[in-house]
Formats: C-alpha cells, structure tokens, sequence
C-alpha cells in the first residue's frame, strides 16, 4: 500500500525507506519493513492520531450556515428560563 491517494500499483521509490512499500497513512510515515510497520501500529501515539482522525466529523451545510449566522433564528426566551436577572436592578 502506498501513500494516500495512489492506485494499487506502487511505484518503487529509492529514495524511501524499503523503497515506499511500508506507509502508515494516519502518521503519514514510511517504515523499513512490515514487523516495523505493525510495531509502530501498536503504540499510543499512532493509536491517538488514528482516534483523532476518525472523532472528527465532516462539515456539513448545516455547520455552514450556522458558521454564517444564517442559522435558525434565536427569537424569545427559552422556555422555563427567565433569563437569570430576575430581581436585579441597576
């Protein structure tokens, strides 16, 4: 497997490490075998960074819109609140 965004057919690159053939795309790090690759898949910090790339979300049009201010309105006051000033005066 090869860097994200190639096909299936890897060009070897002499320059990488084990030519390219041992990627790990969350890290987007090369390594120089297979053991190493499912070594370096094992620890904390390749599990955080994989944890952090699968939490986050994609925006939607409703994110859009609310990032805008075109959001739905917030007319009134919520119901059961009264706005928590009640008895203050100034």
């Amino acid at each position: 497997m090869g860097p994200l965004g190639t096909s299936d057919k890897v060009e070897l690159d002499e320059d990488l490490p084990a030519h390219g053939q041992h990627f790990c795309i969350a890290c987007s790090r090369y390594f120089i075998s297979t053991t190493a690759l499912e070594t370096h898949q094992k620890t904390k910090p390749h599990r955080r960074r994989v944890k952090e790339l699968m939490g986050a979300r994609p925006h939607n049009q409703t994110d859009a819109e609310w990032a805008a201010g075109m959001g739905a309105s917030d007319n009134g006051q919520r119901p059961g609140g009264g706005g928590g000033e009640a008895g203050m005066e100034l």
